[in-house]
């Protein structure tokens, strides 16, 4: 929550539990949450403690069970306590869900797992996280769905996508939205203008 120009936390009654200090706080992933203070990015833990101090101006993205996702130039990833897990060698990296994360290599996206293999190739114009199995890609100017092997479970067709939650995304095309399921099912009267 931002107030004054500086970040800090709420919880669900809108008190704060970590007041506003930082210039930039990103939503806590697995009990971490990434800072910046003074042009200096870190990692908060529950409690506003520094959990890991990176004294530097790039942040890298946290293994698997860590802080959101990297800044362009690192491109590599941390463990929960710090220590490199996978050496920068991205242009970006996201955070790991469902362990994949997204990367850019040059200017295509592709997926890692948590030892760093390119486990798919990057080839698309733009990549999410993946959440309940699918993730959302870009192929030209249409988003769709891919599973976890790279297979494009639902075809490019959409202008604007939502990453699947109880089985459903949201997905866009002009001023209509909808809901499909995994299969590439509409939900029934779901069209929204």
């Amino acid at each position: 929550m931002k107030r004054n120009d500086q970040y800090g936390y709420i919880n669900l009654m809108g008190d704060w539990v970590i007041r506003p200090q930082f210039q930039d706080a990103w939503r806590f992933a697995e009990s971490l949450a990434v800072v910046k203070v003074d042009s200096q990015w870190g990692y908060l833990d529950r409690a506003g403690n520094v959990a890991i101090n990176h004294n530097s101006t790039e942040l890298l993205a946290s293994q698997n069970r860590g802080p959101e996702s990297g800044r362009a130039a690192s491109g590599g990833f941390i463990d929960p306590q710090g220590k490199m897990a996978i050496a920068p060698q991205f242009d970006f990296a996201s955070d790991f869900a469902q362990e994949r994360a997204a990367v850019l290599v040059g200017s295509k996206w592709g997926y890692v797992d948590p030892a760093g293999k390119l486990t798919i190739s990057p080839q698309f114009d733009y990549a999410t996280d993946f959440s309940e199995g699918l993730a959302a890609v870009k192929v030209g100017n249409q988003m769709g769905f891919i599973d976890r092997t790279g297979r494009m479970q639902i075809e490019p067709q959409f202008e604007n996508v939502g990453s699947f939650s109880e089985g459903w995304a949201w997905v866009q095309n002009g001023e209509q939205w909808r809901y499909v399921d995994s299969n590439g099912n509409f939900l029934e009267r779901s069209a929204v203008q």
